[in-house]
């Protein structure tokens, strides 16, 4: 987190393309510790029948940087351009790159390891935590005791790689071009793009909560899963339609937010679900999420290329809203990960 966020305020700096790109490998560089390291953290403590909402609960914080990170961005471009002679833009990555520091800080002396170490639970309370997990770890799962090299050998490993991949094409569409898909339906002020941008990621993150607390109770991954990738697939390739009509194009744009943003915490607590117990489990999730990040780079590239060459993002809408269907079909066909 800490040179996240160095990096991030660093882009401040940037004068040329060769020294963006650069700044943006070293983002994806410490990204790459952070977001795996993360989920597998909270398998030392959720059991698999909370883990639904448990990583819902943390992928809301991604949702709630775009409720906050909207109109701080659209705020400071207005307000801020010109002050101690920096750019608006200037400001914005200075802004909202330091409180990642500042709460890398933070986390490394306030979070406990594991339940064990937990200052905050009872002898009781830590025995009952314990207990759950050790009931996961002694559970069959997909690759028992054995090791990393096991996982990279496993084509199951190869199919949520993939369908992960699917899925971040997904989110980047949203993640990058919904200031663009507001813009084309006749809002040009950039703190009216901030603010209206704030919606459908509030949306978003009441969705992830409620669906995932769904899927858990249900005791249910594939489907819930699948049905949020075809109704984001829908309502992607339908934003097109809207044109300047600005409460439509909402609408499509908040459904579209908040399905596929939803898939996030389903697809790490079916991944979590067949890794339990093993001692892959860490590098098995790095190496998921590394090869499916990939489609942060596709994703962005192609509507990018077909903006330029058409004026337009529908055609790139409809390739990702492909991607997305085939995503759930995947996900239907990879198995039932059970949920203990």
């Amino acid at each position: 987190m800490l040179l996240w966020g160095l990096t991030s305020a660093g882009m401040m700096f940037v004068k040329s393309p060769v020294a963006f790109y650069v700044m943006r490998f070293m983002l994806g560089v410490f990204e790459a510790g952070f977001f795996p390291g993360m989920i597998f953290y909270l398998t030392y403590w959720y059991p698999s029948a909370r883990r639904g909402r448990v990583m819902a609960l943390f992928l809301t914080a991604v949702a709630m940087a775009g409720v906050l990170g909207g109109p701080v961005s659209g705020w400071a471009l207005n307000h801020l351009d010109g002050v101690h002679g920096l750019q608006g833009w200037q400001w914005l990555f200075l802004v909202e790159g330091l409180p990642s520091c500042v709460l890398g800080i933070i986390a490394f002396f306030y979070l406990d390891d594991n339940p064990r170490q937990a200052r905050w639970l009872t002898d009781t309370e830590k025995a009952v935590v314990v207990h759950q997990l050790q009931r996961d770890r002694d559970a069959s799962s997909l690759f028992g005791q054995n090791t990393f090299g096991s996982a990279l050998r496993s084509a199951r490993v190869y199919s949520l790689a993939f369908v992960w991949f699917t899925f971040i094409c997904g989110v980047y569409a949203i993640s990058f071009w919904l200031p663009t898909l507001i813009r084309a339906a006749g809002v040009t002020d950039a703190y009216s793009v901030g603010m209206l941008s704030a919606i459908p990621y509030g949306v978003a993150a009441l969705t992830m909560v409620l669906v995932s607390r769904h899927s858990d109770r249900s005791r249910e991954r594939r489907w819930h899963t699948a049905s949020c990738a075809i109704i984001g697939a829908i309502a992607i390739s339908a934003i097109s339609l809207a044109g300047n009509d600005l409460k439509l194009a909402l609408v499509l744009i908040s459904v579209a937010t908040a399905a596929i943003f939803t898939l996030q915490p389903l697809f790490w607590a079916i991944t979590t679900d067949f890794l339990a117990g093993t001692r892959a489990a860490a590098g098995t999730i790095a190496f998921i999420n590394s090869l499916g990040l990939l489609g942060g780079f596709a994703s962005p590239s192609m509507l990018g290329f077909v903006k330029t060459m058409t004026g337009s993002l529908t055609n790139g809408l409809y390739v990702v809203s492909a991607l997305l269907v085939v995503g759930a079909l995947v996900t239907l066909r990879s198995g039932k990960a059970p949920v203990r």
